[in-house]
């Protein structure tokens, strides 16, 4: 039997363009539920569990399983905590330094609910984490430019491979590094940058929609998250180009002394103290941020680029939403199901969006304040398909998938 793909508000050419589209959906520590019936973790053949701990684990005096670049940990009892990369998790735990799309998220939930016995509406996140890849960048010369993020200075984070910089700000960690060296056996991977903004705290993604496995499904979530990254490097990254430091001569004396402030970040951590101990102005601060990134506006696109770049990869699902919510008005979020009547089993399997919002079993809805109002579908029907079956209705190679 074929899979039936629905046109919808979009047509099939709009959901094909969904399947593609690149989501900033990456680490995620869950609290897992699963599917009544279902065998325990314990018995999965594929979880060696140890009460060794990772290396850079902050569990203690627990219960480890790995597999694929996800971490079981049992605390207690009953209480399951999952931990990792669903992008690593999709490449088989190798690396996350390709793009993630729609299309491989769906796999990764449809993997999750069948293989563990996840059940996607109950098993809540607590912890998510949102970033991009960016292909043939100059990235050195973009880490050694990003000082400020947030209300911290930007750190090198002492790791051994990426160049890792960052910056907590508390509910949420910041992250930017060398892609390519951190995974230096995957040469088609260099010169690649990759922006995280990891929500440490679920109130650090509330806006988003996004509570559980389930909520994944829907663009209007995934953009909103997608969001936050992009809104992240373009409102709250002080960037200033390193390379202005070449063309010094370019420039009159004064010019040539605030490109060397503005360039030093002991310049803006002095400022800073200054500022928070009532020494300059409390505005002091922001106003010099703002002439920076004014001056470097004028004589450096770099920040900009790297902007376009990221809005670029997430075009598609911007576009797929924006035409969803404005021909259908109300938006039921897509999931991999079985729409077919008991007595009628020849209809077709369904993926993608649905043109009439379905309510949930518990019949309630949340608003998205930048989307209007769209249903929260805490149900999948992920596993009524089979493998062969799944991977026909995203157009997957069942022995290559990406």
């Amino acid at each position: 039997m074929q899979p039936h793909i629905p046109t919808a508000s979009v047509g099939e050419q709009g959901e094909d363009k969904l399947l593609d589209a690149v989501v900033t959906v990456d680490g995620v520590r869950i609290v897992a539920s699963f599917r009544p019936g279902e065998r325990p973790l314990w018995e999965h053949p594929d979880l060696k569990f140890s009460r060794t701990a990772p290396p850079d684990s902050e569990e203690v005096g627990k219960w480890f399983g790995q597999f694929q670049g996800l971490r079981f940990i049992l605390q207690g009892e009953t209480r399951w905590i999952i931990r990792g990369s669903l992008h690593r998790f999709a490449n088989k735990g190798l690396h996350n330094a390709n793009d993630f799309t729609y299309r491989m998220l769906l796999f990764v939930l449809y993997r999750l609910e069948t293989e563990f016995g996840l059940c996607l509406r109950t098993s809540r996140l607590e912890g998510l984490e949102t970033g991009l890849n960016l292909h043939d960048m100059r990235v050195q010369l973009i880490l050694d430019s990003i000082i400020w993020q947030g209300n911290h200075l930007v750190r090198d984070m002492q790791m051994t491979e990426g160049d890792f910089r960052g910056a907590d700000n508390g509910g949420y960690f910041s992250a930017y590094y060398d892609k390519g060296k951190h995974f230096r056996n995957l040469p088609q991977y260099a010169n690649t940058l990759r922006i995280e903004k990891k929500n440490r705290l679920s109130r650090s993604f509330k806006r988003t929609g996004i509570r559980y496995l389930s909520d994944l499904h829907n663009p209007f979530c995934l953009i909103l998250l997608a969001d936050m990254v992009l809104d992240m490097w373009n409102e709250d990254t002080l960037f200033f180009d390193n390379s202005l430091l070449q063309r010094l001569d370019e420039f009159k004396p004064k010019q040539r002394e605030k490109i060397l402030q503005w360039s030093n970040p002991k310049f803006w951590k002095h400022l800073k103290e200054t500022q928070t101990e009532g020494i300059v102005p409390k505005n002091k601060f922001r106003q010099e941020w703002e002439r920076a990134e004014k001056f470097q506006a004028q004589h450096s696109d770099l920040k900009q680029q790297i902007s376009e770049a990221m809005a670029a990869k997430l075009q598609p699902l911007r576009k797929f939403t924006t035409e969803s919510s404005e021909k259908a008005g109300i938006f039921t979020p897509p999931s991999i199901s079985e729409h077919r009547p008991q007595n009628d089993p020849n209809q077709g399997i369904y993926i993608g969006v649905h043109s009439q919002p379905q309510k949930e079993e518990t019949g309630n809805l949340h608003s998205l304040s930048k989307c209007g109002k769209f249903p929260a579908s805490r149900s999948s029907g992920l596993d009524s398909l089979t493998r062969e079956q799944l991977f026909d209705a995203l157009g997957m190679d069942v022995n290559d998938p990406y």
